[in-house]
């Protein structure tokens, strides 16, 4: 890090300005609290450790029918849970060094320097953020589609280094109607496929092209309380949660995100990649590392707040900072913490984890006669198991007698 008083750099005038303009007095204030909340993991800022049970992970699935069941991680017969910033070191630090009041400092690493100063340029800009609040009481019943354009082009877009999201092209938007402001927009139609020619595989509503971040906008429940996972402790009302169906789809695009970064780039420092479900008014985080086989989500978190930025939750935007910047801030796993796997490998199975690590591919293309392939396979493998019962229970109980009802 860099003090602001002997960095040669006319940039560092913005950040000088910033901490010496008397407006933005009660933002930095705001924002030391968060970080202290932050560093002890308080105010739904922690992650919990995830194990898979079950999933459909080795069928040729889309990830709209993905379905994949969970457990917590448990302690001492408490959830384990640990502060989000513990993988995102360098983001948590960034900011705290800013926000020092006896010697603020600003990153020597000038793309985590230009990070911050996207941060720093959304929070103050009340323009921006109240487009997000306007007509809040409308958006329960706006589309999905309507709602992943809004949010991408004004909460996302000026996070994200390159600027610049792709939408779905098959979901038709309408760039133009995503609010009352006129503006250009930063969102690209586009092929937002990945998955592997094996299993899980689909559409995101947004991808982030360099950080293969996606996102997606999922129906509201209908029905009363569903859990984040199969264990009834992260239970939120009705209307406040995602459905199993939701959840599944959001862990199945975070997972496959991993695998084909992975793939991609087999020598970077960490494979945790997270994953975005957004559902009316709350967010969920999911992070995966397929190389670790850790699994972690935030839970569901507010976007919006009555005593917060402009009507939304600082919490949810610095969570969404930190994970759109995941490959300047992530680190890997503390050691103390890789034992807590995902068993996602077990799940698999040797023969189908090879194929997520060799065949995952972002854009996925689609084999004609693909899913027919593989359900011959299925129908051979299913003979192979009928010789195999009936073989085992020859062996197994060889005097084994029956009585005839004819």
């Amino acid at each position: 890090m860099a003090e602001l008083s002997k960095v040669d750099d006319n940039a560092i005038q913005y950040f000088q300005n910033f901490l010496c303009d008397e407006r933005n007095k009660k933002l930095m204030s705001m924002l030391r609290g968060v970080l202290s909340e932050f560093g002890l993991g308080l105010a739904r800022s922690s992650v919990f450790f995830l194990r898979v049970n079950a999933s459909n992970a080795n069928s040729y699935s889309c990830f709209k029918k993905a379905s994949v069941d969970t457990e917590l991680h448990r302690k001492d017969s408490r959830p384990l849970v640990a502060p989000l910033c513990l993988f995102f070191l360098r983001g948590y630090a960034t900011l705290v060094d800013f926000l020092d009041k006896c010697n603020p400092k600003i990153p020597d690493d000038l793309a985590e320097r230009q990070a911050l100063r996207e941060l720093l340029q959304l929070l103050s800009n009340a323009n921006e953020l109240s487009v997000l609040v306007e007509n809040k009481g409308e958006q329960k019943t706006e589309s999905e589609v309507t709602l992943a354009t809004r949010l991408a082009q004004h909460l996302l877009v000026p996070l994200v280094p390159d600027k610049t999201v792709v939408v779905d092209s098959d979901q038709h938007l309408h760039f133009a109607s995503c609010c009352s402001v006129g503006h250009s927009v930063s969102c690209e139609k586009g092929d937002t496929s990945f998955g592997c020619p094996r299993g899980w595989h689909g559409q995101a509503d947004v991808l982030f092209p360099d950080d293969k971040v996606s996102l997606s906008v999922v129906a509201p429940p209908e029905d009363d309380a569903v859990s984040v996972t199969s264990d009834s402790s992260l239970e939120i009302k009705k209307g406040e949660n995602f459905t199993t169906e939701s959840v599944s789809q959001v862990v199945a695009q975070t997972v496959m995100c991993s695998f084909v970064q992975q793939r991609k780039n087999p020598t970077q420092p960490c494979a945790l990649v997270p994953g975005i479900g957004i559902c009316s008014e709350k967010l969920i985080v999911y992070l995966y590392d397929c190389v670790e086989d850790i699994l972690l989500t935030t839970g569901p978190l507010d976007l919006y707040a009555q005593m917060g930025l402009f009507g939304l939750n600082p919490r949810a935007i610095i969570i969404l900072w930190l994970i759109l910047n995941h490959k300047l801030f992530s680190n890997k796993t503390p050691e103390r913490y890789k034992g807590y796997m995902a068993n996602f490998h077990h799940v698999l199975g040797p023969v189908q984890l090879e194929a997520y690590k060799n065949e995952s591919e972002q854009p996925f293309r689609a084999r004609p006669g693909e899913e027919e392939d593989i359900l011959k396979i299925f129908n051979e493998e299913h003979v192979s198991f009928e010789d195999d019962l009936t073989e085992e229970r020859r062996i197994q109980f060889p005097e084994r007698r029956s009585v005839s009802l004819n």
